[in-house]
C-alpha cells in the first residue's frame, strides 16, 4: 500500500509515522498498566538503550541493508536473529548450547543460501550464496560457513 499511495513521500517520513502511530496505540495500555511504584534508575536506563540502540540503531542499519541489496533479500536477516540470540544467551548469560540449536542452526544457514540463490545458480557458482557464507554470523567462531583452505 505504501509503494503506491506514499511514493512522494519520502521514507523516513513513513517510517515515523508509522513507529508514531503504534507509540499512539500502546499509549492507553501503557497508561492503564502502569507500576506500583517507580523502578530504578538502572532499569529505566536499560530501558531506554534499548530502545535507542537495539530498535533507532538496528531500524537504520537494516535500511542500509534494504538499500545495499533490496527488500526481499533484506528480509533473509531475520533467519539468522535465532542464532544471534543463542551466541548471546550463550556469551553473557552462560546459557548451554542444545542439541536442538546444533541440528537446526545448520539447516536454517542451509535454507538462507538456498533461498538467496538466483535461477540458475547452484551452491558451487552462487555468488550471492558465497557472500551469504561468508558473512553468516559465527563464521569466525566456527561454526558456521565454508571452510577456509
Amino acid at each position: 500500500m505504501a509503494n503506491r499511495r506514499l511514493t512522494d513521500v519520502p521514507t523516513m517520513a513513513v517510517i515515523s509515522l508509522s513507529l508514531t502511530g503504534v507509540a499512539l496505540l500502546y499509549a492507553p495500555v501503557a497508561l492503564f498498566s502502569h507500576p506500583a511504584h517507580m523502578p530504578k534508575a538502572n532499569a529505566i536506563a536499560a530501558a531506554v538503550g534499548l530502545g535507542l540502540v537495539c530498535t533507532a540503531a538496528a531500524f537504520l542499519l537494516f535500511f542500509e541493508l534494504i538499500a545495499e541489496v533490496g527488500p526481499a533479500k533484506s528480509s533473509m536477516i531475520t533467519f539468522v536473529n535465532p542464532a544471534v540470540a543463542v551466541a548471546g544467551g550463550v556469551a553473557f548469560l552462560g546459557e548451554s548450547i542444545k542439541v536442538g540449536v546444533i541440528v537446526g542452526f545448520p539447516l536454517v544457514m542451509v535454507g538462507l543460501v538456498l533461498s538467496t540463490l538466483r535461477k540458475g545458480d547452484d551452491a558451487g557458482t552462487g555468488a550471492d550464496a558465497a557472500a551469504v557464507m561468508e558473512t553468516a554470523p559465527l563464521a569466525d567462531a566456527g561454526m558456521a560457513g565454508p571452510a577456509n583452505p
